[in-house]
């Protein structure tokens, strides 16, 4: 820890909150070989300073967010534009699997098409680890993970939305390296 860095050298510390956006984003430290004694003016300046500070850096938060939030929203144009141009499955496919770690944070990405009887999902891995030949399996719709996703009709994100035990398919895919399966 500092502590001794700071008792050697410094003989007084004056920390602030850098707050932006209604949240702390950091802190603002001086130090002082001097002892700085406690001076209501300045604790107001130091506040203030923190406030500018925070204001400023959420601001370059935001800005960098919204950049990267516009050309993920590019790249789902794009790829809505080549889909539309799309003469094959296959080529769905690869389409998918290139654009999807583009516009996503995705290690892996994986395709799950239901079968006529809508009893199981047949699987394509797009992209990830993939080996030499892309990992492709049927799995049955109730119990899964991707069950849940198509009988409800939502966003099925684990470990948030359950505990990962309940679906032995969807654990064993992460086991074999996925973050997140969505």
């Amino acid at each position: 820890d500092g502590s001794g860095w700071i008792a050697i050298r410094y003989k007084s510390y004056q920390g602030v909150p850098m707050t932006g956006g209604g949240e702390v984003l950091g802190t603002l430290c001086l130090f002082s070989a001097n002892r700085m004694s406690p001076d209501t003016a300045n604790e107001y300046l130091l506040q203030a300073i923190g406030q500018q500070v925070g204001t400023a850096v959420q601001t370059i938060l935001l800005f960098e967010q919204s950049q990267l939030q516009a050309q993920r929203l590019a790249k789902l144009n794009e790829l809505s534009a080549v889909l539309n141009q799309a003469d094959s499955i296959e080529t769905i496919y690869q389409l998918i699997g290139q654009y999807i770690p583009t516009i996503l944070e995705s290690d892996r990405t994986i395709l799950g098409l239901v079968d006529r009887a809508g009893k199981t999902v047949e699987l394509l891995e797009l992209n990830g680890e993939i080996e030499d030949t892309p990992f492709v399996t049927n799995v049955p719709i109730s119990g899964t993970g991707a069950g849940i996703s198509i009988h409800e009709k939502r966003i099925v994100q684990f470990p948030h939305d359950a505990a990962l035990e309940q679906f032995p398919d969807t654990r064993k895919w992460l086991k074999q390296g996925m973050q997140n399966v969505m």
